[in-house]
């Protein structure tokens, strides 16, 4: 209520909504209720939200996501700080053949990268960095609308 002339039609309005009678439920409602219960707790459990996923499946997601996000995090420091060899070395002594493949491979990316962040100016990295989000949102954008699409019932 922004003053008093409208009090009046407030309270008119108020009385006059309480007056109607209560809706009943449609019959078929709690049959509905029942049935959405029942389906949504035969789901298999990587279906369901994350919160209602088993506890050791939570805790392995959060330690592999940690692993990566800290391989990430040291690849990356190692790359714009010069130690790329230094990391392959280490991953190729330290790990199985196929990391050190791997690590190849990254110290091959991360030099490229140190390179193209010489030889591109700022500008570009800002129209490719835009252009990356447009894309990115727009996957996601198309990937929902499939989703609702593919899953509409009704």
């Amino acid at each position: 209520m922004n003053s008093e002339e409208e009090k009046p039609e407030w309270d008119l309005l108020h009385r006059s909504l309480r007056a109607l009678p209560d809706r009943e439920a449609p019959r078929s409602l709690g049959d509905r209720v029942k049935r959405a219960i029942q389906e949504r707790s035969q789901l298999a459990w990587w279906q369901r939200p994350l919160l209602e996923w088993p506890k050791t499946m939570r805790l392995g997601g959060l330690a592999f996501g940690t692993v990566m996000l800290i391989g990430a995090v040291w690849f990356g420091a190692a790359a714009l700080s010069g130690l790329a060899e230094t990391a392959t070395q280490w991953v190729g002594s330290s790990l199985n053949p196929i990391l050190s493949v791997a690590g190849q491979v990254g110290s091959v990316l991360s030099k490229a990268v140190v390179l193209l962040l010489g030889k591109v100016s700022a500008g570009m990295w800002v129209g490719l960095g835009l252009v990356a989000t447009l894309v990115y949102a727009s996957g996601i954008g198309i990937g929902t609308l499939f989703w609702k699409v593919a899953n509409d019932r009704g």
